[in-house]
């Protein structure tokens, strides 16, 4: 399961009501400064003025100077890297998509350690000898594995009984952990960390739609905040009233949606056969 951050903000633009998208039905000028596209002639002159436009396939992004009818022009400030020709997807933001991917990653944030990406290592084998110390994989960093488990040489299936010789230990900022293994086969750790990191359109976290849509709502009620302190006082107090909004509807969602959880247990693997 994953999404991708242009499906994920796809997700928040329906809450925003924040998107206007279509492909361009001619060239821009020569300048690299405009783009067109005649259905934008549906709305009036200087009506995407401020908002920001968005080129996902090149992907860049210029605020909007103006835009002009009947034509369908929008004129930004700063030139694109290329002249914007026909047949070119474009959106239309109120909300810069940099500072949406801000929110939305913060969002991946709050989310844990209801919504979580699962860690799995089979690096360590045992080493058949009792009380021994092993390093907890540098892939554990956040926090100690949840479960600890032998993996069998026949098959991909985990040997599993119950165990209590086994301990997790920090010592001098190092993860460890001692057990008895009387056996040298391989040992599989599982835990979880935070959700992976949005960095570009194309890249992906570990969530299904559903669990995005609830995530989104706090991504909304991020960007709310992020731009309360930047507007007016009357827009400001607004936002902050959307932001408290979405707020209480991701906190009363992402329990239910959660990811099942690991429970930390110990297994006896003495029993086994090397």
């Amino acid at each position: 399961m994953s999404i991708s951050l242009t499906d994920f903000r796809a997700k928040l633009n329906n809450l925003l009501g924040d998107i206007v998208d279509g492909t361009t039905t001619a060239n821009g000028d020569e300048n690299k400064k405009t783009f067109i596209d005649t259905q934008l002639a549906a709305y009036p002159d200087h009506w995407f003025a401020g908002k920001t436009a968005y080129l996902p396939d090149v992907p860049e992004a210029r605020d909007v100077e103006d835009s002009l009818q009947p034509e369908g022009v929008i004129i930004v400030r700063n030139a694109f890297t290329s002249q914007v020709l026909s047949s070119v997807a474009y959106e239309l933001h109120r909300f810069h998509p940099d500072k949406k991917k801000v929110a939305i990653n913060q969002a991946l944030y709050a989310a844990y350690p209801y919504l979580y990406k699962r860690l799995e290592d089979v690096s360590l084998t045992g080493t058949g000898d009792s009380d021994t110390e092993y390093d907890v994989p540098v892939a554990f960093s956040d926090r100690f594995p949840d479960q600890v488990w032998l993996k069998t040489t026949s098959s991909t299936l985990i040997s599993f009984e119950r165990f209590y010789d086994f301990d997790f230990k920090d010592v001098a900022g190092s993860k460890k952990f001692y057990a008895d293994i009387a056996t040298t086969k391989t040992i599989l750790l599982i835990g979880k960390t935070w959700l992976t990191q949005f960095t570009n359109d194309a890249s992906t976290t570990e969530l299904t739609d559903e669990q995005a849509e609830v995530v989104a709502l706090k991504a909304a009620a991020n960007l709310y905040r992020m731009y309360s302190g930047i507007i007016n006082a009357q827009d400001s107090s607004r936002f902050d009233e959307l932001a408290n909004r979405r707020d209480a509807e991701f906190e009363g969602l992402i329990k239910r949606k959660r990811m099942p959880e690991l429970y930390r247990l110990g297994l006896d693997w003495t029993w086994l056969d090397d």
